[in-house]
C-alpha cells in the first residue's frame, strides 16, 4: 500500500485498495487500505517527497533560510525579475491577443518599484531599459543586484567584466540558485500582488487569464474577437492602468515594515549619483580591436582621425540602440577616445539595433514554424494505413482460431424411422396415463 501509494501519480484510497485486490491481496478494502495509510507520518503520507516531487516538497515543506533586512539601507540592493502579465491586451501592431512582459526592479529595504519596463519578451535590452529607468529616475546607483540567472540579466551586454553595464557603474551581481523562487522571494511577492491586486480587475476582469480564472470565459476568446462579441484594451490602457497602480502600491502601508508604507521608506534615500549623462546610461558598450583608424562593430564600420594613435589595441565602443549613425570609443581607461562616425555597414542592416534584434527574432519565429510546417508534412503518411489494418485482424483472427479445442466429430442424426411406434398402440388414442 505504501509503495502504491508514494508515486508521482498521487493515486487515491480506493485507487490503491483496488490495485492491492487485483494482486490478489482480497482483505484491501478501500476502508482499511484508507485508515491505514492515513495513519503514516508525513514523510509518507499525502505530502510526501514521493507524491508531491522532491524540488516541490523542498521549496514548500522543507526549512528555509530567512533573511532579514533589517542591516541593509534604502536602495542598496535592488531585486530584479522578469513576469508575464496575467491579462491580454491587443498588440500594438496586429491587434490579436497579447500578454507583455513586464520586467521590474525592487528594492529588498523598503519594498519601493524603482523601476519598469513592458516588452514584447525577457532580453538584455528589457532589463538595460528597466535598470536604466531605475537610476535615471532616482539618480541613484545600487550597491547589488538580486537576479537569477536567466539570458536576459547574464548577456555580455550587461555582465562582460570590461564593458558590461553591472562593470560601468561598479554594480555587483548576486546570482539565485535555479529554480528557487524563495532566493528572490521579494520581486517575485510583488508579482503575485500584481496578480491579485491588478491583472484580476483590469478592463472588468474580462481579459485576465490567471490559473485561477473561469476557463469558459476564455475558451472561445478568439472566435469571439472574431465575431465582435468581444473587444480587448490596447497595450496603452494596460500600462497607464499599472502606473495607477504602482502608485497606491507605494502608499500601502505593509505590516512586514511595521505599518510603513514603501514612500515613506524611500525617503530615506541616501543618493549614490550616476554623475554621467542620461544619453551616456542608454548606451551599452563592446570591445573593438582599431584597424586602420576604423573599429568595427555588429556588421557596421566606423572611421576617426583620432584613432590612428591606437592602430591594432583594444577599445571601448559605446553605441546607441536606436541610431548607428555614430559611435563614442574609449580607451581602456575609460577616457572619451573620439565619435567615429559610420563609413560602410556589410549587407542591408536596418539604422536601429532594436529594429536589427527585432528583424532577427522574426527570422528565428518564421524558422521555427518552417520546422512545424515540415513535421506536419512528415506525419500526413498515415503511420497506420486500412491495408495494415486488415491485415492484423486476419492475423488476430487466425491466432484465434488457433487457440480454440478441435472439434468431436458429431454423431449421426435419427431418422424419422427410429420413433415409429409400437405397432400394437394407437397413436391418435393414446394419451400419457399420468395426465
Amino acid at each position: 500500500a505504501i509503495a502504491l501509494y508514494n508515486i508521482p501519480g498521487k493515486p487515491g484510497f480506493a485507487d490503491v485498495a483496488f490495485r492491492l485486490r487485483s494482486e490478489g491481496f482480497e482483505s484491501a478494502t478501500e476502508s482499511r487500505v484508507k485508515r491505514y495509510l492515513k495513519a503514516l507520518p508525513a514523510t509518507l503520507g499525502d505530502k510526501s517527497p514521493y507524491r508531491v516531487g522532491p524540488h516541490l516538497h523542498r521549496l514548500t515543506r522543507q526549512k528555509f533560510q530567512r533573511r532579514s533586512v533589517d542591516e541593509l539601507l534604502v536602495g542598496e540592493i535592488y531585486a530584479g525579475d522578469g513576469h508575464t502579465a496575467d491579462c491580454y491586451v491587443a498588440h500594438p501592431n496586429t491587434g490579436k491577443p497579447f500578454r507583455p512582459e513586464l520586467t521590474a526592479f525592487i528594492d529588498i529595504k523598503s519594498r519601493y518599484i524603482a523601476g519598469w519596463y513592458f516588452t514584447e519578451s525577457e532580453s538584455a535590452h528589457s532589463t538595460l531599459f528597466a535598470l536604466s529607468a531605475a537610476m535615471l529616475g532616482h539618480d541613484h546607483v545600487p550597491a547589488w543586484l538580486y537576479i537569477d540567472r536567466g539570458a536576459g540579466y547574464r548577456s555580455r551586454l550587461l555582465s562582460d567584466e570590461s564593458t558590461g553595464w553591472y562593470a560601468k557603474f561598479g554594480i555587483e551581481t548576486i546570482g539565485a540558485l535555479p529554480g528557487n523562487p524563495h532566493g528572490k522571494g521579494w520581486i517575485e511577492r510583488f508579482f503575485r500582488t500584481v496578480r491579485d491586486k491588478h491583472d484580476k480587475f483590469f478592463f472588468g476582469g474580462q481579459v485576465y487569464c490567471g490559473d485561477d480564472m473561469a476557463p469558459e470565459t476564455n475558451r472561445r476568446l478568439s472566435a469571439d474577437l472574431s465575431a465582435g462579441k468581444r473587444t480587448l484594451p490596447p497595450l496603452a490602457d494596460y500600462v497607464a492602468s499599472f502606473r495607477a497602480f504602482i502608485g497606491a502600491y507605494h502608499a500601502a502601508q505593509m505590516d512586514v515594515m511595521g505599518g510603513r508604507t514603501p514612500d515613506q521608506l524611500w525617503a530615506e534615500l541616501a543618493r549614490v549619483p550616476v554623475e554621467t549623462p542620461a544619453d551616456a546610461v542608454m548606451r551599452p558598450s563592446e570591445t573593438a580591436t582599431v584597424q586602420r583608424q576604423t573599429v568595427r562593430l555588429h556588421n557596421r564600420f566606423y572611421f576617426a582621425d583620432a584613432l590612428a594613435l591606437y592602430d591594432g589595441k583594444r577599445v571601448s565602443v559605446e553605441y546607441d540602440l536606436h541610431h548607428d549613425g555614430v559611435v563614442w570609443v574609449h580607451d581602456t581607461k575609460g577616457r572619451l577616445i573620439a565619435e567615429a562616425k559610420l563609413t560602410k555597414t556589410i549587407g542591408v542592416l536596418p539604422s536601429s539595433r532594436i529594429e536589427e534584434g527585432r528583424d532577427r527574432r522574426l527570422a528565428n519565429q518564421v524558422r521555427r514554424l518552417e520546422r512545424k510546417v515540415a513535421e506536419a508534412h512528415a506525419r500526413r503518411a498515415d503511420p497506420i494505413t486500412a491495408d495494415e489494418q486488415a491485415s492484423a485482424i486476419r492475423l488476430l483472427q487466425d491466432a484465434a482460431d488457433a487457440a480454440l479445442p478441435a472439434p468431436t466429430p458429431a454423431a449421426s442424426a435419427p431418422s424419422i424411422a427410429d420413433y415409429e411406434p409400437a405397432p400394437d398402440i394407437d397413436i391418435t388414442t393414446w394419451k400419457d396415463p399420468d395426465s
